[in-house]
């Protein structure tokens, strides 16, 4: 990810990345290092942007295409999210999402975030204690939940405050010279103690429909078995729905067939292992045995480069050109 200079010196020192590969969104979310995979459609493109300040993390991220992001956020620290703009088939936890919606994740607790079209979101990473410090001198007092659990409030923020917000966090990923108003992390900050302080109305993120809990079991078995043979036999025994809900379900809330998950996923997995220091010794082809997907080398290509716009081939020699330079610097 090549370094972007801040848009000017008015910005609160905000850093901002272009996105031009689906391993850039492995830090939507600053320190996280999360799962990410590229669903149906062009490859994403946008920007990501961090800022320190005052022992706080903010992570904002401005994606077009749609993205599967998941995994753990922190080891030992609180994360809060704001959606700002979603395109259609936006997800949180496999629940449709909406502008506005506040997210806090504990430490140890994991995200799963659907972003489809031009979608926005505004982050905060900080320690229990200093949160705890934060909620003090907001003079608000809440339940934030308990360490490995994700909590989701469906609440709209305020409109003015949260097209202020994304005014401001617009001007961030544009490439033109812009002021940022000074305060905009601390202000959304603000906003986001505010939404979940007080409330008997924050709910748990798992408790979603049946149809999200059949997606989510499924997904579960397949990312586990991903080098093993899948079949809709092992799924069906995996989350007790038959062969036809699964289908119904996957189409409803990945618009995809669990097969053509199957496969998708495995073609990361091969990227993965080519675009790692693993491709610098490995084959394409071994890539493939690795995760299942080595059967027709000349389908996973077409298919490869259908989801990725490049050739397998492609992804291994600019993995191996960064690995040479690295190596001389």
């Amino acid at each position: 990810m090549a370094l972007e200079p801040a848009a000017s010196s008015s910005c609160e020192a905000w850093r901002r990345f272009p996105v031009r590969r689906i391993e850039d969104l492995r830090n939507a979310v600053l320190g996280a290092d999360l799962e990410a995979m590229q669903m149906a459609g062009p490859p994403p493109s946008g920007s990501l942007a961090f800022r320190a300040s005052r022992g706080i993390v903010f992570s904002t991220g401005l994606i077009d295409g749609k993205v599967d992001l998941r995994g753990a956020l922190a080891e030992d620290a609180v994360t809060l999210m704001l959606c700002l703009t979603l395109g259609s088939g936006s997800r949180l936890w496999l629940d449709e999402a909406k502008v506005g919606e506040a997210v806090i994740v504990m430490p140890r607790g994991e995200l799963d975030a659907i972003f489809a079209g031009r979608s926005a979101y505004v982050a905060a990473t900080l320690t229990e204690d200093r949160l705890r410090s934060e909620v003090a001198g907001s003079g608000h007092w809440g339940d934030y939940g308990t360490p490995g659990r994700a909590i989701i409030r469906r609440a709209t923020i305020p409109s003015p405050d949260l097209e202020e917000i994304r005014r401001q966090v617009a001007l961030i990923h544009q490439s033109a010279s812009h002021a940022v108003r000074p305060g905009l992390d601390s202000a959304t900050l603000r906003l986001l103690i505010g939404r979940f302080a007080c409330s008997s109305s924050t709910s748990d993120t798992f408790r979603s429909s049946r149809k999200a809990g059949i997606v989510r079991q499924a997904r579960e078995y397949i990312h586990e078995n991903l080098a093993a043979p899948i079949r809709m036999s092992n799924l069906v025994l995996a989350t007790g729905a038959s062969a036809r809900t699964l289908h119904r379900a996957f189409k409803d809330i990945l618009e995809e067939t669990p097969q053509g998950y199957v496969r998708r996923a495995r073609l990361h997995r091969v990227r993965r292992d080519l675009v790692s220091r693993r491709g610098v010794i490995c084959t394409i082809g071994d890539a493939a045995a690795r995760w299942g997907a080595g059967s027709d080398p000349g389908r996973l290509a077409v298919r490869y480069r259908e989801l990725f716009g490049e050739k397998p081939s492609m992804t291994l020699a600019t993995a191996r050109s960064r690995s040479r330079q690295t190596e001389w610097m």
